[in-house]
């Protein structure tokens, strides 16, 4: 599993380097971890990427990733699939 944390300086990297080993117990966890994304770690987004055997360490694309945003009264006329994409 490769990670990129889009962080802060305030954020304590030992804290999140033990998070980060208790989950990766299992690889049911693993996968449990890859299907309920997107996550976050101390409100900085964390993109998390498979492990592949074929592919190097800087080949993974860390560029794009999915979340969802919650907009509360957003006026109707500016609800359309167009406006969210």
């Amino acid at each position: 599993m490769f990670a990129q944390l889009f962080y802060n300086p305030n954020i304590n990297l030992q804290a999140f380097q033990n998070t980060m080993k208790r989950a990766w117990r299992s690889e049911t966890e693993m996968n449990r971890i890859l299907e309920t994304r997107p996550w976050s770690f101390s409100s900085s987004p964390l993109v998390l990427k498979p492990w592949t055997l074929t592919t190097l360490q800087y080949s993974y694309d860390y560029t794009h990733y999915k979340f969802w945003v919650q907009v509360h009264r957003l006026p109707m006329d500016w609800v359309s699939e167009e406006t969210i994409m």
